[in-house]
């Protein structure tokens, strides 16, 4: 819809990939399709809509790993680790870069940030108001996907 839609469709659907990427490594379980929109411009071109409903779901409930596990690609395809581990990794989200439209150097980019330890993600956990085994939920769920993503 993105590439048919939105003129500038390439700054749109890396916009797309890297937001699907932040739920995964993030662990939004409820990051399902209703949660991507197109937004109109009032002289009727197509945008990308900005982000929302961002929460790591697995800290709250037993959820999905994923929302969009079973719907990231229509053939089911899965990549090597995934058929080991029953994670994506970062094989995974290159597929979906290339079936999306991305070139793979872009799409290598975009991956780059979520697979090294990003410290303001434990500096903002740790500030949060989560108690501390809470806390710790949500620091394994970021380093266990990260971890993940490292894979291939």
């Amino acid at each position: 819809m993105i590439r048919k839609f939105v003129p500038a469709w390439k700054v749109e659907i890396e916009k797309f990939f890297t937001l699907v990427l932040f739920n995964y490594a993030f662990s939004n379980g409820d990051a399902h399709l209703k949660n991507f929109a197109l937004l109109e411009t009032e002289s009727g071109d197509y945008f990308f809509s900005p982000a929302y409903d961002l929460i790591n779901t697995r800290i709250h409930m037993d959820d999905t790993d994923f929302a969009l596990n079973k719907a990231l690609f229509v053939d089911d395809f899965q990549s090597g680790a995934f058929k080991k581990t029953h994670h994506r990794n970062r094989e995974d989200f290159l597929e979906f870069g290339r079936r999306i439209g991305m070139d793979e150097r872009r799409t290598e980019r975009l991956i780059a940030p979520f697979l090294i330890k990003q410290e303001k993600v434990a500096q903002l956990v740790g500030r949060s108001f989560l108690n501390d085994a809470t806390k710790r939920a949500y620091m394994l769920d970021y380093n266990t996907k990260r971890n993940s993503l490292n894979k291939v």
